[in-house]
């Protein structure tokens, strides 16, 4: 530890009524900003370059700021176990559970010497351990994918597999890429891979030159300083808003004989309160590391063909207005931690089914205690992620009967005009209807049949096809869209199965004719 920087942090920690490594996990959160603004100016023909610089820069954070030592050594451990085990056993259909048993069981001993002392005001190496974990175990099913034939994996899945082992010193820079080291957000190596080699910027051929991204001369990573600037400013207020409320509605009041003489309403709208100020400190933490990856560039998710924006949410680790305003416990579970629910739908929930089958209860439920595990060994982890398991099951089976009508509250109106972006899409098969055909509502006098099936994920999005009118919200469709003579749209955000088919024209007999049709 640099004791030059350590002294002004346990001053400002007695003004402030924080511990000094609270503080100074914040200052390195904010550091990351214009360190990652250097990394961004490395030449991108000097990959090794930036790889050093990342090494670098963690090491002092884990060293000059918190005195790390043993910590260093704690994820050298993890990271070069992982390697050893991806290189010598990778022809072994056990290797990725083998790495995911190693990293998880050390994990395990920080977790207990955590919990044993006891003190969450200490930084110590287990938040990072946990980070690394997500890293590791999903590197491991990444060299195992890159054994398999094309065949026998999901496009993602491809998109991520390995077929060699990365140089020793792209995979250290990748185990401590410092803008999220500490708190995430976790990524896999191919992603890292695309980010230093610049791959991840080639911009699809169909992209107007006009609306490509802007970028400085002689680098390929657009401009990113405006929404990394929103993510820090979003994260700054979300800690205000905590700093301002923790003190009024704080967690260690709720088992005290205090709190059980208020009455009921009290004590929910207090539980309530506590939770919600709680949620605000990770909200605020993940908007600010997920802003200094913006600002490396590795937050780049691609650019709209038609509008020339540029999406920045790759790694997007929370959305707050979705907890907040969540129509059911999926949606609420799906924008929380967002990268750890990847992390367990990719490497865990989806690795337990075998394949061919539809993943179920007995998947959901071995994601949910993986969860718990890796958060820990506090009972109430356990109690919470078994309880969210039943509670998300039950749900799932018996919104279709109860929930469906009551929540058609979001409709989104799209209107297309290129049939030629509507060809060869295979729909999934079609559902009975959920309301009679009494109801049914025509649009428009071009419109002519409604229909209903399940088609997508994203809630109440209802399409029309008109072929004078053109949005680009079209991209909300899935790929493989192209000309079609019948276009569907979900209504119900609930079950996702209230779809609109519209064309023009002689439609109506068509649709009757299938099963299933309203």
């Amino acid at each position: 530890m640099l004791l030059f920087l350590h002294r002004p942090f346990e001053a400002l920690a007695t003004k402030l009524a924080a511990s000094p490594d609270e503080l100074k996990l914040t200052f390195s959160f904010l550091l990351s900003y214009p360190l990652a603004g250097i990394l961004k100016r490395l030449p991108d023909s000097k990959p090794l370059r930036k790889n050093i610089f990342i090494i670098l820069v963690s090491l002092f954070y884990l060293v000059g700021l918190f005195d790390l030592w043993d910590g260093i050594v704690t994820l050298l451990i993890s990271a070069g176990g992982t390697y050893a085990i991806a290189k010598y056993l990778r022809a072994s259909p056990y290797m990725p559970w083998i790495g995911f048993v190693f990293v998880m069981g050390h994990m395990s001993v920080s977790h207990i010497y955590r919990q044993m002392n006891n003190d969450p005001s200490v930084v110590d190496i287990t938040g990072a351990q946990m980070v690394l974990v997500m890293k590791l175990s999903a590197f491991c099913w990444n060299v195992a994918d890159g054994q398999l034939p094309a065949d026998q994996l999901t496009e993602s899945q491809q998109s991520r597999a390995l077929k060699e082992l990365p140089p020793l010193v792209d995979y250290a820079a990748y185990v401590l890429f410092f803008p999220s080291l500490f708190a995430g957000p976790a990524f896999d190596y191919a992603e890292y891979h695309r980010w230093i080699d610049t791959s991840m910027f080639d911009v699809p051929a169909q992209v107007d030159p006009a609306k490509k991204p802007p970028v400085r001369k002689k680098r390929k990573i657009p401009r990113s300083g405006t929404p990394a600037t929103i993510k820090a400013v979003t994260g700054l207020v979300w800690i205000g808003l905590f700093v301002a409320l923790s003190g009024r509605y704080s967690p260690t009041l709720v088992p005290t004989e205090a709190f059980a003489e208020r009455s009921f309403l009290q004590r929910i709208w207090y539980i309530h309160m506590a939770s919600l100020v709680t949620r605000f400190k990770f909200y605020g933490v993940w908007a600010l590391t997920e802003g200094a990856c913006i600002l490396t560039g590795l937050g780049y998710n691609g650019v709209d063909p038609v509008t020339g924006k540029v999406s920045w949410n790759r790694l997007q680790n929370v959305d707050a207005w979705s907890v907040e305003f969540a129509q059911n416990p999926r949606a609420y579970l799906a924008g929380w931690n967002m990268n750890t629910n990847n992390w367990l739908r990719n490497y865990i929930y989806l690795r337990v089914t075998p394949r061919g089958k539809k993943p179920g209860f007995r998947a959901s439920m071995t994601t949910f205690v993986t969860s718990a595990f890796w958060h820990g060994f506090y009972p109430g982890y356990y109690l919470s992620f078994m309880l969210a398991s039943l509670i998300q099951t039950s749900a799932k089976s018996r919104k279709s009967q109860l929930c469906a009508p009551f929540f058609l509250l979001y409709r989104e109106y799209v209107f297309l005009r290129d049939p030629g972006l509507l060809t060869n899409y295979r729909f999934p098969p079609p559902r009975p209807p959920l309301f009679p055909r009494s109801h049914h509502r025509r649009s428009d006098s071009q419109e002519e049949v409604l229909r209903f099936c399940h088609l997508s994920r994203h809630p109440a999005h209802f399409y029309l096809y008109d072929a004078a009118l053109f949005d680009s919200r079209l991209r909300r469709l899935p790929p493989r869209v192209g000309q079609c003579k019948l276009l569907r749209v979900c209504l119900d955000p609930c079950r996702h199965g209230l779809f609109c088919i519209a064309r023009k024209g002689g439609a109506e007999e068509e649709a009757r004719g299938s099963p299933g049709q309203g």
